[in-house]
């Protein structure tokens, strides 16, 4: 068996094989670039890394925005910067087409670095190949360029190959690097100690360990070096060092429950995402592409044993990232698709060595070129399916691009400056606004965590937040506000928009700036006759509620009010979208004792189409002359003929003003 590894084992490479190894990288390069002309733009998370990279390039530092409080909800510090830097290289590329160009060299010089270093690892010519090509037709969905993970996996295989080299320090280094473009990446710190450890023979002594300490070490220094500089940067310009987004992670799952969490996620994951299909079984889908994964991680145990410090990250991260219960996002799940093409890579790239192999113990000559033959017919239908599945005919946009763009065009045109708004997408809402948007699920906005886990929902936030607006999407933890009897005491819808993935309301929190003062009549809403309304109408959460039918009223008998001491009426009210911009009129009509309400005795008010409160100031004393002596009867005519049966009215409150300069009735 000796013999046979030793003939398994990679020689170096001619010239000739150098350049022919270049044109098939050449080659296979191609289709990174492709999947890149097929993105117009990346997803809703990548535009918080944008925010900050484009915040950096004004020279603002982390911050989401100019006026914002320093942060790091990004999750990726390293490729923020990177983005920024190359921004200022190229100042007339835009942030996003940069992100997105940026994950695709990573791409392309992860495939480059396996198949012209992979000797590094042990690997033979075909084996390393093998990888590389199928690391650059490795399509993930498309729309992930633009997120870090390509740049991740680049770094996490030049670690892995540092390592191998026994360059210790700059290992550390580059594993530094890893952790700043996402916090796992320390993870292969934790797996490259456990190596030294397990490879010191047993019963040898404390002494043994020695070169392991003295590696663990120079990989330890050259990280502390990274994090030590990144320290003294993000504490001098944050104040904190590490990402929020381990806390979001857990707060989405644990305490919100938004997603499956990470185990329970990972192989309906891997199985959608097979290039070669999935197999049923009793425990669900499994892909077909982890079977050839786990033969090449077999064989890797047999002859290319340095290639299991891959497996062994893979493992601790699936562990780490199980117990934290973080939710299982396409792009979390990326880098064990990584490691496993990598290894299904190996699988069908032993196959000649496997033939040469057989060749020789059953001594039957000439089996090799069936094992390249086989070799190359699995490469070409394996990159054929990954490609025709994964690359789309035409040019995607983000998901909910459009939609989010429509709603930051109407908040910067409908809101002040100065405004809040919260939400729980917050990408594209502050990469193109103007406002300070508050992450309800805390990543930009830390300081709500506290709350998520008190209250298990989006109802903590959302009070800790106090927002000016809040964007209701009709999602599941969108109802835990909806649910709130406070919500609709003090925020009101006042525009929708109907969106090609859901509708979505717009509520304003009202801050009434008058309130009834102690000589002034206020009506007793739910005690006035009312009528034109549909029975379902209540009084409810400090307001009158109710469903018009056509020409709604509300009156009040037996007043004895004295005009002249009573000029404004006050009323609090709104009304809903169903009401049409032709019925949006509030008529209020009165009467001395003895008279009949009349239209000459009679104001009109018109009204914003919107469904918000509103306070109307309604000047009786200038706009209706017949408002004089005694009034006994006042009657409001909320809407116009509205017949719609959806046509909400809410009345929080109504009352004459007093006015102790007013003329006393004789």
């Amino acid at each position: 068996m000796s013999e046979s590894v030793s003939d398994l084992m990679p020689h170096r490479p001619s010239k000739f094989t150098l350049i022919f190894t270049s044109i098939i990288l050449s080659l296979a390069s191609i289709v990174p670039i492709i999947a890149g002309t097929k993105l117009i733009r990346p997803l809703d998370d990548v535009y918080i890394t944008l925010s900050y990279a484009r915040s950096i390039v004004e020279d603002h530092s982390f911050r989401l925005h100019e006026s914002s409080e320093p942060s790091l909800g990004t999750t990726t510090p390293l490729n923020t910067l990177l983005i920024a830097a190359l921004s200022k290289v190229i100042p007339s590329a835009d942030l996003p087409s940069i992100s997105i160009w940026l994950s695709v060299v990573a791409w392309i010089a992860t495939g480059w670095l396996w198949g012209l270093r992979g000797q590094i690892l042990g690997l033979g010519w075909f084996e390393r190949m093998s990888i590389a090509v199928l690391l650059l037709f490795d399509v993930p969905l498309v729309p992930l360029l633009g997120f870090e993970f390509k740049l991740f996996v680049l770094l996490l295989s030049l670690s892995l190959m540092l390592y191998t080299s026994k360059h210790d320090l700059w290992t550390g280094l580059c594993i530094g690097l890893l952790f700043l473009t996402r916090g796992e990446g320390m993870l292969l710190l934790v797996a490259f100690g456990l190596n030294e450890f397990f490879l010191v023979p047993a019963n040898q002594g404390l002494l043994a360990y020695r070169p392991a300490v003295e590696r663990l070490l120079k990989m330890a220094t050259g990280f502390g070096l990274v994090f030590l500089v990144w320290a003294i940067f993000a504490l001098s310009t944050v104040g904190v060092v590490l990402p929020n987004t381990f806390q979001a992670k857990i707060a989405q799952v644990v305490y919100l429950d938004t997603h499956a969490n990470f185990a329970s996620g990972i192989l309906p994951s891997l199985a959608d995402w097979s290039p070669i299909g999935k197999i049923e079984t009793g425990i669900g889908d499994i892909s077909l592409w982890i079977v050839v994964a786990a033969f090449g991680l077999v064989y890797a145990f047999l002859y290319r044993r340095k290639l299991l410090l891959l497996f062994y990250w893979m493992v601790i991260f699936i562990l780490g990232y199980s117990v934290l219960s973080v939710p299982n996002y396409a792009w979390y799940i990326a880098p064990i698709q990584f490691v496993i093409t990598v290894f299904a890579g190996l699988c069908i790239g032993s196959l000649p060595n496997l033939f040469r192999w057989a060749s020789k113990e059953a001594k039957v000559s000439r089996l090799q070129p069936i094992g390249v033959v086989l070799a190359v017919i699995c490469l070409v239908v394996v990159t054929y399916n990954g490609y025709e599945h994964t690359i789309p005919k035409e040019r995607l946009d983000g998901t909910k691009h459009a939609d989010y763009k429509w709603l930051s065009e109407w908040l910067n045109a409908h809101t002040d400056p100065d405004s809040t708004i919260a939400y729980y997408e917050v990408g594209y809402l502050n990469w193109y606004t103007d406002r300070e948007i508050i992450d309800l699920l805390g990543l930009t906005n830390p300081e709500l965590f506290e709350p998520i886990r008190e209250s298990h929902d989006f109802s903590g936030p959302f009070l800790a937040a106090n927002p000016d607006w809040w964007i209701n999407s009709y999602q599941y933890l969108d109802y835990s506000i909806t649910a709130m009897a406070s919500l609709w005491e003090t925020y009101f819808p006042n525009a929708y928009y109907e969106g090609e993935h859901t509708t979505y309301v717009f509520f304003h929190r009202y801050d009434p700036t008058l309130t009834p003062g102690p000589n002034d009549y206020v009506f007793d809403i739910p005690k006035m006759f009312s009528f034109g309304f549909v029975d379902h109408y209540v009084w409810g959460n400090g307001m009158w509620d109710g469903q018009a039918s056509n020409d709604p009223s509300l009156m009040q008998t037996a007043m004895n009010v004295c005009a002249g001491m009573y000029p404004e009426l006050i009323v609090e009210m709104a009304v809903s979208f169903d009401v049409g911009p032709g019925d949006r009129t509030l008529q209020v009509f009165f009467a001395a004792p003895g008279q009949d309400i009349t239209e000459a005795r009679s104001v009109r008010v018109e009204q914003p189409y919107d469904s918000e409160m509103h306070l109307y100031e309604i000047n009786l004393r200038e706009l209706a002359p017949e408002w004089d002596g005694m009034i006994d009867t006042l009657r409001i005519d909320p809407v116009g003929a509205a017949t719609h049966p959806d046509n909400s009215i809410k009345i929080r409150s109504m009352w004459l003003k007093y006015d102790p300069n007013g003329q006393p009735c004789e």
